[in-house]
């Protein structure tokens, strides 16, 4: 059984010395229909491509009058046949279909050369499933990632300066920092924040960013990023935050 995947493609090709067989076994001839009564679900059914043995959980049966085995597989993993059988499996760890219920099946049988075009048909539009499926499964795999990874792209762009266009007749950045350290300096003054000993200034010289924090002034070219357009400033984010100073009341 573990030779045959679900869904009833055939792993590999074992002799019986490979495989080390022992116990009973069940003789099939090729062209036989191989049919998993151990669980079912799994749809372990195919058509036998050579003679061999297989363990008696595979029951073999043998088609008659030129029926295609095809068909006939194709029917046993029909949503109806798999719902049929698994609501009378016995078992509950290792469910189980008995070979008499698998033989009382009621089989719609079309002329032979109708059994063949189904199967032809089947057999292309399963192509073309598998290949959808491939795909699908790429695209669920980038579909889970996409959301994310462009939300993350829109605010890089966003904070690069590259999602909308610049106004040339917009204020500098500079002057907004400048009126945010004014505001602090009222603010300190109304006792309502901290002053910051070293407060951090941050402008451009001579084509590089320096960083001025109190009587210290330290070129930070290393620590920029990203190049930012004209207009725009760097800044540390406590610059742009503060924490009021609370008085509790009883």
């Amino acid at each position: 059984m573990e030779d045959i995947e679900k869904g009833g493609r055939l792993l590999e090709h074992k002799t019986v010395g490979e495989r080390k067989a022992v116990g009973d076994k069940t003789i099939f001839a090729k062209g036989d229909i191989l049919y998993s009564k151990l669980r079912p679900y799994l749809l372990k059914i195919l058509v036998a491509p050579d003679d061999g043995i297989c363990t008696p959980e595979i029951v073999p049966f043998r088609v008659y009058g030129g029926i295609n085995p095809n068909y006939i597989v194709n029917y046993l993993k029909s949503p109806y046949v798999d719902n049929l059988i698994n609501s009378i499996t016995y078992g509950v760890k290792m469910p189980r279909v008995g070979t008499e219920t698998m033989t009382s099946l009621l089989v719609p049988i079309p002329p032979l050369d109708e059994q063949r075009r189904i199967v032809e048909k089947i057999d292309e539009v399963a192509s073309a499933v598998t290949a959808y499926d491939v795909a699908y499964q790429k695209t669920e795999t980038l579909n889970s990632a996409f959301p994310e990874a462009l939300k993350k792209s829109i605010l890089q762009e966003a904070v690069q300066g590259n999602l909308v266009p610049q106004d040339p007749s917009d204020e500098p950045a500079e002057a907004l920092l400048e009126r945010i350290r004014a505001e602090k300096q009222r603010l300190i003054k109304e006792g309502k924040i901290k002053k910051d000993k070293h407060e951090s200034v941050i402008f451009r010289r001579d084509n590089s960013h320096y960083e001025k924090r109190g009587s210290e002034e330290v070129c930070i070219d290393e620590e920029i990023p990203f190049e930012i357009p004209s207009g725009w400033s760097w800044s540390r984010l406590g610059t742009c935050l503060g924490q009021y100073r609370t008085k509790l009341v009883d």
